[in-house]
């Protein structure tokens, strides 16, 4: 991410608007690029010397700063040196301390007998590990100059999100994707119980909310971005200090953000996806949402597979698929569905032959709970038919918590 002295926006009636770049920005970058090929094999310092100064193209000497600082990240400067420098260091000062009638070139020269190389040689060498002293080596994939663009907004988009308070998401699809990356960064997340028109509604703490890890915490939220921006049709808005004053960004996938990011992967095993498409095929009437509408439990969200919808009923049917388990993973769920409503209507399709004795554990639990929920055991596969004939007819004739929300 950039850094905050780096960052190219305008702040307009208390709004942060980036400067992102367009294809515009073509021809600077790749001059840009160019120079930087022309680099390979001087120092650090050489090099950002030589791309101190911006192209005469360059729409803004802020976004050439802050270009030059993501290509110098993309970077390697490595130590080019035969013999180590610390151990010619050594050399050149035992020689020196010595005999402190020698000259330093005396010293320099008996050095290098030493160590076997030229004194020219170890002069180069002799603080080659310093990082200004380091020499460039591109890599092997450099990238293109849309490539650039597309990294350089991501980054801008970044440095701002680690300036946030209080950010706000909307997610269309792949919730449960972007849920799963919060949690493994380690983000504070909040999910509403029920779903807009525009998709689900996510809440999470930014980085300058955390009164203690601030760097760490907005360093995850910024690896977190790609995961959502990887979705159709997400928005968010977050509330952020940027030099010193209180603004409000707006980003969506409108933006000019990219589209290199990969995107979640529909589903998580064959077992859902084969579920997904013999329930399309065998009932076209019914609508299938996948991974929607998180529920939000105490301190924990909950997201199901899927959410089914019977033909010409407002019935809401979440499904969760346990392909693979173990006796530790079905107590979980147990403390799961012993914090849900009691009009909650859940379908857990498990896996029978791992093992039928902890099955049968958690079924007798599910009897002594409040919950309405129901475990559908299967075997390899999900038999779909049978599946539909298992479900409770009164789930589909009567009204309860999963009713599809009036549009407004």
């Amino acid at each position: 991410m950039l850094p905050e002295r780096l960052l190219d926006l305008s702040i307009v009636e208390g709004a942060a608007i980036p400067n992102y770049l367009t294809p515009a920005d073509h021809l600077w970058i790749e001059l840009l690029l160019e120079e930087l090929q022309a680099c390979a094999g001087l120092t650090r310092n050489e090099t950002e010397i030589r791309l101190t100064l911006p192209q005469r193209a360059t729409r803004s000497f802020q976004a050439f700063k802050a270009m030059r600082h993501i290509l110098l990240q993309h970077c390697q400067f490595e130590v080019v040196s035969q013999v180590s420098p610390r151990q010619l260091r050594r050399l050149v000062f035992t020689e020196a301390a010595a005999s402190r009638s020698q000259s330093p070139e005396r010293a320099i020269e008996r050095a290098s007998a030493e160590a076997g190389i030229s004194c020219a040689e170890l002069k180069q060498a002799l603080y080659a590990d310093i990082p200004s002293e380091r020499r460039l080596r591109l890599p092997d994939n450099l990238l293109s100059p849309t490539e650039m663009i597309e990294r350089y907004n991501l980054r801008l988009a970044q440095g701002i999100l680690k300036r946030t308070h209080h950010l706000e998401v909307c997610v269309r699809d792949s919730v449960k994707a972007v849920l799963r990356a919060a949690r493994l960064n380690g983000l504070l997340c909040h999910a509403e119980s029920e779903a807009t028109h525009d998709g689900t509604s996510l809440e999470l703490s930014g980085p300058l909310s955390i009164l203690r890890h601030t760097t760490k915490y907005g360093h995850q939220m910024a690896k977190w971005l790609p995961v959502l921006m990887g979705t159709s049709g997400w928005s968010l808005t977050a509330r952020c200090t940027i030099r010193g004053q209180s603004v409000i960004w707006h980003a969506s996938h409108n933006d000019r953000l990219g589209s290199s990011h990969a995107p979640p992967r529909r589903f998580d095993s064959k077992l859902e996806q084969r579920f997904f498409r013999d329930l399309r095929r065998l009932a076209p009437s019914w609508q299938v949402l996948r991974e929607a509408e998180p529920l939000q439990l105490g301190r924990r969200i909950v997201c199901a597979d899927f959410t089914l919808l019977p033909p010409e009923h407002n019935t809401r049917i979440p499904v969760e698929i346990v392909g693979f388990w173990t006796p530790e993973y079905l107590r979980q769920k147990i403390e799961t569905i012993e914090q849900m409503p009691t009009n909650m209507h859940w379908v857990f399709c498990v896996e029978e032959s791992l093992d039928p004795s902890a099955l049968q554990a958690l079924r007798e639990a599910l009897a002594k709970t409040a919950s309405a929920s129901l475990v559908f055991p299967f075997r390899r596969h999900i038999d779909v038919p049978a599946f539909l004939n298992f479900l409770p007819s009164k789930w589909l004739q009567t009204k309860h918590l999963f009713i599809r929300p009036p549009k407004r």
